[in-house]
């Protein structure tokens, strides 16, 4: 067993007082038989905290706020046990072992709309960064492909706390080998096709 910390911290401040509507927080990973919430704290400001489950079972917090305020803080630490660390523990469908591999055709339809490109003119670019990785018609297995994204993707960009608003394109992400997480998020969104 591993014990893990997660802790997140988000602050906002604002010009002059402001009203805020309800939020759906998400701060807690999904138990099951290999991980374990331990211990997990929250503080929110302003605040009133409320806890429901989803469908999926996910833990999501219901942030609602009296009067107005200046700043909205939000802090959150999760203490959490891994009882499964190995990545060979993890168990892939037999059919998907080999990268490339074909789905089901039950899960065609489920998949299509993430086998869509969302940014179609950052391809070329995107295939010349994947090129160290996985060569076209190369057959590798998929875990070590997928431990080898990971450490590329954290050798590539540096991390950038960035005030602005929006994300950048994949493409700029890849051409200044830096972003927020917004703009890694999108990235890695990216990487799916």
């Amino acid at each position: 067993m591993n014990r893990i910390g997660i802790i997140h911290e988000t602050e906002y401040c604002y010009n002059q007082p402001v009203t805020f509507g309800p939020h759906r927080a998400m701060m807690r990973p999904s138990e099951g038989h290999d991980a374990h919430i331990a211990k997990a704290r929250v503080n929110v400001e302003p605040k009133e905290v409320s806890w429901l489950r989803d469908v999926y079972d996910n833990s999501i917090a219901i942030l609602t706020f009296d009067g107005k305020s200046d700043k909205l803080s939000i802090a959150s630490e999760v203490d959490v046990d891994l009882y499964y660390d190995a990545l060979n523990e993890w168990p892939i469908s037999p059919y998907a072992r080999s990268f490339p591999f074909q789905y089901p055709p039950e899960k065609h339809i489920d998949l299509m709309v993430y086998r869509l490109p969302s940014y179609p003119y950052d391809g070329p670019i995107l295939q010349r960064w994947l090129r160290d990785l996985y060569q076209p018609g190369q057959v590798i297995n998929t875990v070590e492909l997928l431990s080898h994204l990971n450490t590329h993707i954290y050798r590539s960009f540096k991390y950038d706390s960035r005030d602005a608003l929006g994300v950048q394109l994949p493409n700029e992400t890849l051409t200044r080998g830096s972003g927020t997480c917004r703009d890694f998020a999108a990235f890695t969104g990216r990487i799916r096709a």
